[in-house]
């Protein structure tokens, strides 16, 4: 491609690969060609946008706003309409074994009402969704959930003590877990499975009946997890936090730069 093109129109295009790398999308479309236009800063394209007085800066944002929404329709209606009883929790792995228990630990974190009880739920549902950087087959489904008790503790924050300390957890783990996204996407790795709702095909469950000893057996094969559903439990984790981006817009002060950590993440 170099050879074809001037050392200017070769750098604008690695510019955009670039761009569509870093917004995870596959391939180069318009809008980071636009990008990688800004992001070289000296082409005659840029030179007449400035003549123009042109916010760059305010149209390079609105440009990748446009293009990270790239969730389809049908992801977005799973994410944002699954319920609890719709998953198989007992099915699902998790740091510690499997996710039997989050919905228990859900619904406690939701109620809001004891505070030694939302931390050790709290402890629970984080150190099993998340652990060395590493996310299990459970991680995308319990972050679906805690986004929504996110908002809900969020909008209680100024009344229940309770919701005020849950908010700030959330905040930060749901940072961490971005951090381990991105840090799983800057590796090479399979593309995620189409859907969501295809991690819960019955290929990637695991057994009905819990026994620690097959689980553990289970994990010294080769390939515990396929390539592409291992990628998934990163690519739908950071897809649960982005259908529920709203939330993170208008936060109360106190929240404002913790979810704004998060939505840089995103």
């Amino acid at each position: 491609m170099n050879n074809r093109f001037s050392p200017k129109i070769s750098e604008i295009l690695n510019y955009s690969k670039e761009e569509a790398h870093r917004l995870h999308h596959a391939w180069v479309a318009p809008e980071h060609i636009l990008l990688g236009l800004l992001r070289e800063g000296e082409s005659k394209a840029v030179q007449i946008l400035r003549l123009l007085n042109l916010d760059l800066n305010a149209g390079k944002a609105r440009i990748e706003h446009a293009a990270q929404d790239n969730m389809t329709e049908e992801n977005r209606t799973y994410i944002t309409h699954l319920k609890v009883t719709d998953v198989p929790w007992h099915r699902l792995t998790t740091a510690y074994g499997r996710g039997t228990d989050f919905p228990a630990h859900l619904a406690v974190l939701e109620q809001m009402e004891d505070i030694e009880t939302v931390k050790k739920s709290l402890y629970e549902l984080t150190t099993n969704m998340e652990h060395q950087s590493t996310l299990w087959h459970a991680t995308p489904f319990g972050m679906v959930f805690l986004n929504r008790i996110l908002e809900k503790a969020l909008a209680e924050s100024g009344q229940n003590p309770v919701a005020h300390f849950l908010a700030g957890e959330l905040l930060d783990f749901f940072a961490c877990i971005l951090q381990c996204f991105h840090g799983g996407d800057e590796m090479e790795h399979a593309e995620a499975l189409p859907l969501f709702s295809d991690l819960l095909k019955e290929e990637y469950l695991w057994s009905e009946e819990y026994d620690e000893e097959e689980d553990e057996m289970r994990y010294e094969e080769d390939e515990v997890f396929p390539d592409d559903l291992f990628y998934s439990f990163y690519y739908y984790s950071w897809q649960a936090v982005k259908a529920y981006q709203d939330v993170l817009e208008q936060v109360p002060a106190e929240f404002a730069q913790p979810a704004a950590a998060v939505r840089e993440l995103l």
